[in-house]
């Protein structure tokens, strides 16, 4: 029994996605090496503190574990992950719940996939400027907000409208 549960950690401590447990009042009881990663906060640390308080919408955290309790699960819900040096970790959490023996639900087992650098859904830009607005509602360069978004690194160059326009008397794009 001792060598199946050991067994059973060490598959837990090798995934690469952060695992949590949390009880019925939103505590967490337990995580893994991906979690503590995730967080910067030590295991010790963080059991027996609110699941909701490692995200930038707390609410919305809170909201995503009670749908678990309510409904049995949650799939692909976004959060993001706050980790203390300010690094945001943008996840879709998939959990369910947990049963004791006699089906009694005793907590959600939540998994987080980190999604940082997948773009999707509808960016808010501005008209002018061509700025985003990030999910904390600063506002960012384009090229910033991708950076940071995805694995994509910029380098930056002249399209050849913008070279006529810029540079009429030495414009490598024309053939003249």
């Amino acid at each position: 029994m001792l060598n199946e549960s050991k067994y059973l950690r060490s598959l837990i401590e090798t995934s690469l996605d952060p695992f949590v447990t949390i009880n019925p009042d939103g505590k967490i009881t337990d995580v893994n090496e991906a979690t503590i990663k995730a967080t910067g906060v030590s295991r010790d640390k963080l059991i027996g503190t609110d699941f909701s308080d490692y995200f930038t919408d707390p609410s919305k955290a809170r909201k995503g574990y009670k749908t678990v309790f309510e409904k049995g699960l949650v799939k692909d819900y976004e959060l993001t992950i706050k980790h203390i040096d300010g690094s945001l970790m943008h996840v879709l959490y998939n959990a369910t719940v947990y049963r004791d023996q006699n089906g009694k639900v005793i907590g959600v087992f939540a998994a987080a996939r980190d999604v940082t650098h997948i773009l999707k859904g509808i960016l808010p830009i501005c008209a002018n400027c061509k700025k985003i607005r990030s999910d904390i509602g600063y506002w960012e360069q384009v090229e910033v907000f991708i950076r940071d978004h995805s694995k994509v690194e910029f380098s930056h160059s002249v399209c050849p409208d913008c070279a006529e326009k810029l540079y009429p008397d030495f414009n490598p794009y024309n053939d003249k």
